[in-house]
């Protein structure tokens, strides 16, 4: 990275800052890609259509997937910035990856804002483009899957989450497939929550244990941290749901919280979300706040809900 940083500045930082921001480290690739966004504006470097486009989209995607509040109108700016070149530029920018990635932020904005529907109409819109990766196919059923969970449409948010988890496992996309995996865990948990049926409650907590324990798997090979904390707690609610939780499993959801707490994060979109899934599950705590959840001590071995 840094001999292409020396003979090729722009892409090397750009690149730089996207392997931040595919490790989870959203705040530090925002500031970087911010930078390189500046030193355009001031006139220190030239960029071409192209170039700028995938800047903008970058910064844009970094602040929505890291749910950055304070950067939340900078990200929409961006990306309005990206949507008009494409727009002013379309005879000569006609690259169906970018068109498909804007349309992905578009409804990844739309999910920040609780629109769901919105979102939906924006990843439908996107997986009608053809020339698609197979990267960016999976990342669109993925979040659709995300929307419609969103919507209380379980069953078919589980079926896209599926769908894309396949692709990403089929082309080996180490980088994404955790995240991936990640929320099809939560859907499968919050699919079990939703059933009467013991049958089919036991079988979402054994695919949302799988996905889980996959995704953290792939996590110690690769070094991310991105939606860690969530995979150690759709790991352990599954578990403790199929009475196979011991304790090391509770204790990697609390050393976790506690990191975060201790580095300022407890009011990150991250922290919250676990703490969400933890207080809305089917565990000891269900309906208790969050200082009983960090004060809580798991000392059994397979207990079940």
């Amino acid at each position: 990275m840094e001999y292409i940083e020396r003979v090729f500045p722009f892409r090397g930082k750009v690149g730089k800052a996207r392997v931040l921001e595919r490790q989870g480290n959203f705040d530090s690739a925002v500031a970087a890609l911010l930078d390189i966004h500046q030193e355009w504006e001031q006139g220190h470097i030239t960029l071409s259509d192209a170039p700028l486009v995938d800047l903008c989209l970058n910064i844009s995607w970094a602040i929505v997937s890291g749910r950055l509040e304070v950067r939340r109108a900078v990200g929409q700016a961006c990306r309005t910035q990206a949507q008009q070149c494409l727009g002013q530029y379309f005879d000569t920018l006609r690259i169906s990856e970018q068109i498909i990635r804007l349309y992905n932020i578009l409804a990844n904005y739309e999910e920040w804002q609780g629109n769901p529907d919105g979102a939906i109409e924006n990843y439908d819109r996107a997986l009608q483009i053809p020339g698609a990766s197979q990267s960016g196919v999976s990342n669109l059923l993925v979040n659709k899957g995300i929307a419609l969970r969103q919507l209380g449409r379980l069953e078919p948010a589980a079926l896209y989450g599926e769908q894309g988890v396949g692709v990403k496992t089929a082309i080996g996309d180490a980088d994404q497939l955790p995240i991936a995996q990640h929320n099809l865990a939560q859907t499968y948990l919050e699919l079990a929550q939703a059933s009467d049926d013991a049958q089919q409650r036991q079988n979402c907590w054994q695919q949302a244990e799988r996905h889980a324990q996959d995704g953290l798997t792939i996590q110690a090979r690769t070094g991310s941290i991105k939606k860690r904390g969530q995979l150690f707690t759709e790991r352990f609610l599954a578990r403790w749901n199929l009475g196979t939780a011991v304790p090391a499993d509770w204790q990697a959801v609390r050393d976790w919280l506690h990191a975060q707490q201790a580095a300022g994060h407890a009011s990150t979109y991250d922290f919250k979300v676990v703490i969400g899934e933890l207080l809305g599950g089917q565990a000891p705590w269900k309906g208790q706040d969050a200082d009983a959840l960090l004060a809580w001590q798991f000392e059994g071995v397979g207990a079940s809900s």
